[in-house]
């Protein structure tokens, strides 16, 4: 994704009368007008008129929905009105049960996407990726040692390999 810099926001699309980029999507309308992790500022400033598509509230399942291209990234996946909500909860459960998630008990090591380090507040801080991790990983084990270890973990994130999934 590095080889095309600057994608998500010169690249733009007319909606309604209204411009928008593929960062104005994700962290304008999806995000609920959260601080990308790279700025300072929300993505909408107080009088931009785009700011009434953005969500009330923000739901953590759309960082394993969307997709950037790169190799670490969430792969693409078809989304339906009907079966949104079970879609996204596929989808979290899928990036969690993958090697973008690694628990290692006899080291009590979780070695994470970075996507948990950059959107940690999206989540509600630390003890909420570790409540999302409970709740999607798919191994009783797994699940039983997160619940038993939470406060006792060593956080490792993984490498973000932003090379073009080709």
């Amino acid at each position: 994704v590095k080889e095309v810099m600057g994608i998500f926001s010169r690249v733009k699309y007319l909606i309604g009368g209204y411009l928008f980029s593929a960062d104005d999507i994700e962290h304008g309308i999806l995000r609920a007008n959260r601080r990308p992790p790279s700025r300072p500022f929300r993505q909408f400033g107080p009088f931009d008129r785009r700011r009434r598509f953005s969500l009330k509230e923000l739901d953590p399942r759309i960082h394993f929905a969307l997709v950037c291209g790169s190799r670490s990234c969430a792969p693409i996946r078809f989304y339906t009105p009907e079966g949104i909500d079970r879609e996204l909860d596929m989808a979290a459960m899928n990036f969690i049960n993958s090697s973008e998630v690694v628990i290692i008990p006899e080291e009590r090591k979780l070695l994470l996407s970075s996507i948990f380090k950059w959107y940690q507040k999206d989540f509600g801080g630390l003890d909420g990726v570790i409540d999302f991790l409970i709740r999607y990983t798919v191994e009783d084990h797994e699940k039983a040692f997160l619940k038993e270890n939470r406060h006792n973990l060593r956080i490792e994130y993984l490498y973000y390999d932003w090379n073009l999934n080709r």
